[in-house]
């Protein structure tokens, strides 16, 4: 079965699952904050204080509260190799990564098996997913996209996997990235392509559960990525895509 037909099936069954447990689409939590808390002592230097938990729309929070139990029996495993082509992309050493949106920290630990020396930190807005994170043992922390709790000048390579049309103040997203990367950093951004009859598919079916995402077209993603600051580059295309976007040396 082509891959991405396997992809498109997991994510009609997440929202299968969505439906099967009566959860309630227009919900509308309360924004949470909490401490971030700091996981080992090798994050400790680069991790900011308190910050508010509301990276997403409250809707698709809900969703992923949910379903963090059973997210990694219904999803495939993140594809590695665009993320360590992407990383490569970097002018710098890589030594610390970060994932944002990161979930479950799926793509986090695909990275950190193709290479041990990269532990990439987790940061997400669901407090169920990053549980399921720190059970992989990786480092993870509740966060805002739009305020990370990293400090200016702190990581070397981000990634965000199967999640930025769940932001929604992408640009704001996009330069709260820079301001944390070093210069000759890179983010790698793994998306679903609207323009794709598969991409289309989802992104209905993702509206239809009531999520507030938005998936956009790799030229889109590009041309907010060269407004952050960043250099962008697209690496592959199809049902699925990633941009690799380095950060200029100074």
């Amino acid at each position: 079965m082509p891959l991405d037909w396997i992809s498109v099936g997991s994510h009609c069954l997440r929202l299968k699952l969505a439906v099967r447990l009566h959860w309630p689409v227009r919900r509308r939590p309360a924004p949470l904050t909490q401490q971030v808390g700091v996981a080992s002592e090798p994050i400790d230097t680069f991790l900011s204080g308190l910050h508010t938990v509301d990276m997403y729309g409250s809707g698709d929070r809900g969703f992923f509260d949910l379903v963090a139990p059973l997210y990694d029996l219904a999803m495939p495993g993140a594809r590695v190799e665009p993320l360590t082509s992407g990383v490569d992309r970097a002018t710098r050493p890589i030594e610390r990564i970060i994932d944002l949106g990161g979930g479950t920290g799926r793509a986090a630990g695909a990275i950190r098996t193709a290479n041990s020396d990269h532990d990439p930190l987790v940061i997400d807005a669901t407090s169920e997913m990053l549980t399921k994170a720190r059970d992989r043992s990786l480092d993870a922390v509740a966060g805002d996209a739009g305020r990370l709790p990293v400090d200016s000048g702190a990581v070397d390579a981000a990634i965000i996997v199967d999640a930025f049309h769940h932001f929604p103040e992408r640009l704001r997203a996009l330069k709260e990235t820079a301001r944390v990367l070093r210069p000759g950093g890179v983010l790698v951004i793994r998306e679903f392509d609207p323009g794709h009859p598969l991409g289309s598919l989802l992104a209905v079916g993702e509206r239809v559960i009531g999520m507030n995402s938005l998936l956009v077209r790799p030229a889109t993603l590009t041309d907010e990525l060269e407004q952050a600051g960043f250099q962008a580059e697209i690496l592959d295309r199809g049902f699925g895509y990633t941009v690799a976007a380095t950060l200029p040396e100074m």
